[in-house]
């Protein structure tokens, strides 16, 4: 279906130009991923978080490593580590698809390790869902809610 804007003593060759000019798909006003502190996101929403974190402007750690990280059996790292007072956050931003059913059980064992691990050295992890930040407005709107 074309829409036409243009009245009928315009020419044909105008018309059309203007028609298809009319037909161009919107830009999506996201930028397009890039690093976060030297690091390539895992997904979007990473993305989108970070940006959000960086427009509130709260101070952050990108994948942050407790236990070793990924070099020791059982070590884990944290999505963002928030600087909040008087203590940090950690925020896992989480997939339904690979956080919930069968695999919800690990999440919670872990989330229950790192605050036993630290010991009130930190504030409760915050578990962002992806369905909660489909875009960037979202994402604003969720870190202003949480550290605005």
């Amino acid at each position: 279906m074309s829409v036409y804007l243009f009245k009928k003593t315009m020419s044909r060759k105008r018309s059309e130009k203007i028609t298809r000019q009319a037909s161009k798909p919107l830009v999506n006003d996201e930028p397009p991923v890039g690093e976060i502190q030297g690091i390539m996101p895992d997904s979007k929403e990473e993305w989108r978080w970070a940006l959000a974190l960086n427009h509130i402007k709260v101070r952050y750690y990108y994948q942050f490593t407790i236990y070793g990280g990924r070099n020791i059996s059982g070590g884990e790292i944290i999505d963002f580590m928030v600087l909040t007072k008087p203590y940090s956050t950690p925020v896992f931003i989480h997939g339904r698809y690979w956080h919930t059913g069968r695999y919800s059980s690990d999440e919670t064992y872990y989330t229950e390790r790192l605050s036993r691990y630290m010991r009130g050295q930190i504030m409760k992890p915050v578990i962002v869902w992806d369905d909660e930040i489909p875009n960037l407005d979202a994402a604003y709107r969720k870190a202003k809610e949480l550290f605005g």
